[in-house]
């Protein structure tokens, strides 16, 4: 698209640090295999890949390194990558749009805050994109307050001592609730369901049982959902990452259940119509109705997708199942989610002094497409000219949704538009 208005770009896709503590072996000869069998195989049934075999995950002191990965080492870790891909502050002022999805906006806004050695990260770029993330200095319109601002920097200070004793953990996998078991299940499920979509799946036949991963079927489905189920392995991944099948925005909207279906726990999507807190509670939970299978355990069921579904099953199938743990961060840092949220609401303690550039905004154009998940927001503080809305939009439907796309269209526009004023500038 951006090809058409005379706009070459290349996108860089920046890993966190904490992504290279996961082990891909299995996952990537998966996919060059074309067989998901080598991976389970490889994370359930201890078999060796080139002499490799699965240790578990990371001891907690291996993950040490995390305490300390914040939001000052993220942004130092953009710069250092900009600087050494294009030398010159000046060439990166003109051609370097930074932004991302999630947690990415937030980023994005603090690298155009921190004030680095040679000045503040703003100067260094042409402009700056959210997608679903919040980029603006003060979202909520409360950091300006001193009592607000206070608490944060008190709580930022709690949070550091928390990460350096070990009272926190490092990452999001530790303990019984480790969002890597759920990572390496879904990224299975898709390899699956990208080479063998209609074979009748067996995945969770050798999938150990677990506080995370069991503890979500029962919530979701009645008697503990699909262990037992006869699912397709395009059915499985549509039941682990579908619309229709899970209750939060972090779920794509990309078809449905073949054949018969009912509806499921209807009191999931209830919640969103409490007063006072189902504002919030839509934000994140669904009010569509959730759907399982009319007859999972004697009727083989399929996958299909459906005329007014947002997102593209091939293409989020390739996504989860191409290699990689792309869409989930098995070693998320605890610490670093944590900082963003209390640097939106003021904190500047500590590692967070970087950030002193609030008017970065008034220097550099800007742009946040929001899906669902921001609703309450523009609700309450009305539009923005530099927002443009995404209904219907979940939080994932944001990166893989069908064209013609809001999201796709938006970002080509405000580039075109952005580059050729940096080029002239």
């Amino acid at each position: 698209m951006l090809s058409r208005h005379g706009v070459h770009a290349e996108v860089w896709a920046m890993e966190r640090r904490s992504q290279h503590l996961a082990d891909r072996t299995g996952m990537r000869a998966a996919v060059a295999a074309a067989d998901y069998r080598v991976a389970v195989d490889y994370y359930y049934r201890g078999r060796s890949i080139g002499g490799r075999t699965f240790q578990g995950w990371l001891p907690a002191r291996k993950q040490r390194f995390l305490t300390d990965f914040g939001v000052r080492d993220a942004v130092r870790d953009w710069q250092l990558l900009h600087t050494l891909e294009i030398p010159e502050p000046a060439e990166r002022a003109r051609r370097l749009f930074v932004g991302g999805h999630s947690l990415g906006g937030p980023l994005a806004n603090f690298y155009c805050q921190w004030d680095f050695a040679d000045g503040p990260g703003y100067q260094e770029i042409a402009g700056v994109l959210g997608v679903d993330g919040p980029i603006t200095v003060d979202p909520l319109e409360i950091a300006r307050l001193r009592p607000v601002s206070a608490a944060a920097g008190a709580a930022h200070r709690a949070l550091t001592a928390a990460t350096r004793t070990g009272a926190l953990p490092a990452s999001s996998n530790w303990g019984p609730l480790r969002l890597g078991d759920l990572a390496v299940l879904t990224g299975i499920a898709a390899i699956a369901a990208r080479f063998e979509p209609d074979s009748e799946t067996d995945i969770l036949q050798h999938v150990p049982r677990g506080m995370l991963l069991d503890g979500l079927f029962l919530l979701l489905y009645p008697r503990g959902g699909p262990r037992r189920w006869r699912l397709t392995n395009a059915a499985l991944f549509g039941t682990l990452f579908g619309r229709v099948a899970q209750a939060t925005t972090l779920a794509n909207d990309m078809g449905t259940y073949a054949g018969a279906v009912r509806h499921k726990r209807a009191l999931l999507t209830d919640l969103p119509r409490i007063p006072l807190a189902g504002e919030l509670l839509g934000a994140v939970l669904t009010q569509r109705p959730l759907l399982m299978p009319a007859d999972p355990h004697g009727t083989l069921t399929g996958w299909r997708t459906s005329s007014d579904a947002i997102s593209s099953f091939d293409d989020t199938v390739f996504a989860w199942g191409n290699g990689e743990f792309s869409y989930l961060n098995t070693y998320e840092s605890r610490r670093l989610p944590v900082e963003m949220v209390l640097a939106l609401i003021g904190a500047r303690t500590g590692a967070l002094r970087g950030l002193q550039h609030r008017d970065w905004t008034d220097h550099r154009p800007h742009l946040t497409i929001a899906g669902d998940v921001f609703a309450p927001i523009r609700t309450r503080r009305g539009p923005r000219p530099n927002e443009i809305d995404a209904p219907g939009y979940s939080h994932q439907d944001m990166l893989s949704a069908t064209q013609p796309d809001v999201v796709v269209e938006s970002i080509a526009a405000f580039l075109t538009a952005n580059a050729a004023i940096a080029r002239t500038a």
